[in-house]
């Protein structure tokens, strides 16, 4: 797995998120890019349907959840900005796609840096599927009414990779995301470059990518959500896990036993839906997690391993980022005791 070479060291930063205060000034690394986007710039191949430019906050055509507020009462002042743009990755040595969002402010104010929360999907998902369930246009809402600081967001492209890099040389999507990606938003946008403001979260398949590629690369990020974590077992891992061997290695359960100071160095949030197939094998990972004395946050919420559930939750995500950004720990939720006879569902 890619390393960064250079790590900025982390820096907690404390803001005030009262209304119309919360730009980011502190924290502020010393590298700077040669070229800073004001706005994101489209490059001339689109991979998918997905327009190129500028696009509403909010899906047009939303397929899951409640239809969010629209962008008129979303509170005071201007809104912030969204767009669908593409870049090279060498890692998988072609274009990819994304989304991303700017916050309200970030062409006007133009010394802020700001945290970046990147939103991993699912097996079934792509690159718009946190946007479909309105991850934007919530988040501008939460900003603008000072409920969680100014970040920026994106939605990498992932198709059925799982996020990690695969064995005996197949598709390394691992990589891709923790050098391709993150360099793209670091090189090409006002972020803070640093652990502690660079958060990854993902619901199914994202949320088993957001717990292994957290902790096979640590100090690369240092916020971490994982929704309803496909945590297979060898014997059914998907297709890219190669040998037992390398399975371990990629493993999130593996890993945390390996050196659960990985995962202790995160701020950590663990959900899954109390009718989700996957119920028992989360709970499990959550029991060992407060077994080997890894702090984090636990929730089990009414719903399935569906996307009416992670829609209907997107909020308390956002919630979840912005506390932790600002340097406000969640605290843990009541513990569920495991389930016997955990079987894995489909991701």
């Amino acid at each position: 797995m890619y390393r960064r070479l250079a790590k900025w060291p982390a820096r907690p930063v404390m803001l005030s998120l009262a209304l119309g205060v919360g730009l980011l000034s502190a924290g502020t690394p010393t590298h700077t890019s040669t070229v800073l986007k004001p706005a994101p710039q489209v490059a001339s191949q689109m991979l998918t349907a997905m327009p190129a430019g500028p696009v509403p906050l909010e899906a047009p055509d939303p397929t899951a959840g409640p239809a969010s507020p629209p962008v008129a009462d979303l509170g005071a002042g201007p809104a912030g900005q969204a767009a669908s743009t593409t870049f090279y990755s060498a890692a998988l040595g072609r274009t990819m796609p994304y989304l991303v969002y700017l916050p309200p402010g970030y062409d006007t104010e133009v010394g802020a840096r700001y945290p970046v929360l990147y939103l991993l999907h699912g097996l079934g998902g792509s690159y718009t599927e946190w946007y479909r369930y309105g991850a934007f246009v919530t988040a501008d809402r939460l900003i603008r009414a000072g409920t969680i600081p100014p970040l920026i967001i994106v939605l990498p492209e992932g198709e059925q990779g799982y996020w990690i890099d695969h064995a005996n040389g197949g598709p390394q999507w691992g990589t891709y995301v923790t050098r391709d990606v993150v360099d793209e938003i670091d090189g090409g946008y006002r972020t803070i470059a640093d652990q502690a403001h660079r958060a990854l979260g993902g619901m199914s398949m994202g949320g088993y990518g957001a717990l292994e590629l957290a902790m096979i690369d640590p100090g690369e990020f240092g916020v971490v959500g994982a929704i309803a974590p496909t945590l297979h077992g060898y014997n059914d891992a998907p297709e890219g896990f190669g040998d037992a061997g390398y399975f371990a290695a990629h493993n999130p359960a593996d890993l945390l036993a390996a050196d659960p100071s990985d995962a202790g160095a995160l701020t950590l949030s663990l959900a899954v839906g109390e009718d989700d197939s996957w119920l028992a094998v989360v709970t499990a990972f959550h029991d060992e997690l407060t077994a080997l004395g890894v702090a984090h946050s636990w929730d089990v919420y009414p719903g399935d391993h569906s996307s009416e559930t992670w829609a209907a939750h997107v909020e308390d995500d956002l919630r979840f980022y912005g506390a932790a950004f600002a340097g406000v720990a969640p605290a843990p939720t009541a513990s569920t005791s495991s389930a016997a006879g955990a079987t894995a569902g489909a991701p």
